[in-house]
């Protein structure tokens, strides 16, 4: 029963985050959801399943990267305020800092602060 209990640790600890792969597919899900919602799918190819076929290679190119420390907790965050976000480009509780910003942690910003 001892070495029963670090497994389980182990296994709850990683349900806490999203791994990369599942991540991709859910924010690209979320994106185009929202890109239809607001009739801007013309800029991925002008249907829902193209827009999600780009958004997930390009999301998982991007937080697979070395330029990128991926935070399996913060893209979570992430994807919970896709789903509250507004054609208007807001989300419904105006919060202006994003969980997004942290999916790739410190590695996926420039010294400025911004988003690479």
């Amino acid at each position: 029963m001892k070495r029963t209990l670090p497994l389980v640790g182990a296994i709850l600890l990683t349900g806490c985050g999203l791994s990369e792969e599942k991540y991709a597919e859910k924010a690209a899900a979320e994106a185009c959801s929202l890109y239809e919602e607001c009739d801007l799918l013309e800029y991925f190819g002008g249907t829902y399943d193209a827009c999600v076929t780009q958004m997930e290679a390009a999301v998982l190119a991007y937080v697979t990267s070395e330029a990128c420390d991926y935070d399996g907790g913060a893209a979570k965050s992430c994807l919970n305020e896709w789903k509250d976000a507004t054609c208007e480009g807001s989300t419904t509780t105006g919060e202006t800092d994003s969980a997004c910003d942290d999916v790739c942690g410190d590695a996926g910003t420039t010294g400025d602060g911004g988003t690479m």
